[in-house]
């Protein structure tokens, strides 16, 4: 049974939203603090409680007064760089009859929408359009490289789903990074065999040994965003030669942070990289250069200029 079938309300106000039916708790991360009781109904709920509440009824009771003047100061520290620091204050019950009282709150959290402080919130579509300078409303799972054939054409801005392989294109065989559909390829990065995950969603490309950019000119370096590794300040880069299908393309890397940049891995690049013993990471910036021909089933590829 999902949310939509559970009615909340506070102070006997439906908290569900009335399109969805369904309840967006981030949007109430202070919920649990201010509660000053909560009754669970199972089962079917009575019609005040509203068309929701067909599996289960949550009623909560937030600013019930005290009798006597409290303060109150919380803190709560997690995994992922989570906190919350939670002040809150009653006046108690004041005046010549004592029939009134003020009550409030104030909290801070570092996972806040559009505040990237290495937990899982620190993504936001806001951020990553801002950080790549178009609006994105959805990323598309990289599963969708298991479904069907795709033709890269990034020169003309175009995918295509479905087609034959086109004439001209050899195909190749290439393998899975592990428990996922990413395409592997074995390539020589800077006249050194390396075993290269392409991501299309990453800016730039990354190397987890510096053997990769031995004798490289360093260049300015760059900041990158990636939902899986938060944020990415690389302070040298690299314009590296790489061999794939018998093409010679060149790729824009720096080296992996070895430091948890504040995305959904809990773990730094480096470490990530290299437990799955993958050498380095390719963008996509290689790309406009050739056409990429992909086929999931049959795990092949072909590159064609």
């Amino acid at each position: 049974m999902d949310q939509t079938r559970i009615n909340v309300t506070v102070n006997n106000v439906a908290l569900n939203d009335p399109e969805s039916h369904g309840v967006f708790w981030v949007n109430t991360p202070d919920l649990g603090l201010n509660a000053n009781s909560l009754v669970v109904q199972r089962g079917v709920g009575t019609s005040t409680l509203g068309s929701g509440a067909f599996g289960a009824s949550l009623s909560f009771e937030v600013g019930v007064p005290d009798d006597t003047a409290s303060h109150q100061v919380t803190a709560n520290f997690g995994s992922f760089n989570s906190a919350r620091i939670s002040y809150g204050f009653h006046s108690g019950l004041v005046g010549a009859k004592k029939r009134w009282s003020t009550t409030g709150r104030l909290t801070w959290q570092n996972q806040n929408h559009g505040v990237n402080q290495g937990g899982y919130m620190g993504f936001t579509f806001d951020k990553l359009s801002a950080e790549i300078g178009v609006q994105v409303d959805a990323l598309l799972g990289m599963d969708l490289l298991a479904q069907t054939t795709l033709l890269f054409d990034v020169a003309q801005r175009t995918l295509t789903a479905g087609d034959e392989m086109p004439a001209g294109f050899k195909a190749q065989a290439y393998e899975h990074a592990p428990m996922s559909d990413i395409p592997l390829f074995h390539v020589t990065l800077n006249d050194q065999p390396a075993r290269v995950l392409w991501d299309t969603g990453a800016q730039f490309g990354y190397v987890t040994d510096r053997k990769f950019v031995a004798g490289a000119k360093p260049l300015a370096g760059f900041h990158d965003f990636s939902p899986m590794f938060g944020d990415l300040d690389i302070p040298q880069s690299y314009v590296l030669p790489f061999t794939l299908a018998g093409h010679g393309l060149v790729e824009t890397v720096g080296e992996a942070p070895g430091v948890v940049g504040g995305g959904v891995s809990p773990v730094p690049m480096s470490t990530f990289l290299r437990a799955l013993d993958i050498d380095a990471i390719i963008g996509p910036s290689w790309m406009p250069r050739v056409k990429v021909w992909l086929n999931p089933q049959d795990q092949t590829f072909a590159i064609a200029v």
